[in-house]
């Protein structure tokens, strides 16, 4: 895929999150859970247009301010360089945040939904994408698949503390393997 290609797709993930949303407010109650505690059950709930809306807004505001980084940063020549890895993590962040928007509308429309699983999943998902795309994330990888393999195979509070034990180790890795690749040179 080329480039010019890459740049459309963080405002297509865009396009489609709003005309889907669109397309099922109507049928979403008054009042929908948009926020669910550690065991899966909601705990904290919304009116209909603040819930439906905010992931949308969100990721529109997002999709812009990525979209101007490249032209307001001062080091411009970077993003020639790591051009494609940028629109990677740009549309991963927008999809990661798709997805939720998606899932969570079709907790307000009924469906059986385990949102943690969800959540979970998508999260480890974004990571390993974020590693591949990042040089030396590999640790980012294997917090990805660590946390898709506790959050399909274990309850959610095992799947929690995976996620934030190995995002802990991913994080603390990415900034001392920075600090040595900086002091190289």
């Amino acid at each position: 895929m080329n480039r010019p290609r890459l740049r459309w797709l963080p405002a297509i993930v865009v396009v489609v999150t709003v005309l889907y949303t669109i397309s099922v407010y109507p049928s979403l109650p008054e009042r929908m859970a948009t926020h669910w505690g550690i065991d899966g059950r909601p705990n904290g709930w919304s009116p209909r247009v603040f819930g439906a809306w905010l992931l949308p807004s969100i990721m529109v505001l997002m999709g812009l301010l990525f979209a101007v980084l490249p032209k307001i940063d001062p080091k411009k020549a970077n993003y020639d360089k790591f051009g494609v890895a940028y629109h990677v993590l740009v549309t991963a962040i927008l999809a990661f945040q798709g997805v939720i928007q998606y899932f969570m509308l079709s907790v307000a429309q009924g469906h059986a939904v385990d949102i943690n699983t969800v959540v979970y999943v998508s999260i480890g998902t974004l990571f390993c994408i974020l590693g591949f795309a990042m040089p030396g994330g590999f640790l980012m990888v294997a917090s990805g698949v660590l946390t898709i393999v506790a959050a399909l195979t274990s309850p959610p509070s095992v799947a929690f503390t995976v996620f934030l034990a190995s995002s802990i180790v991913a994080s603390l890795g990415s900034v001392v393997l920075s600090y040595f690749h900086w002091r190289r040179r």
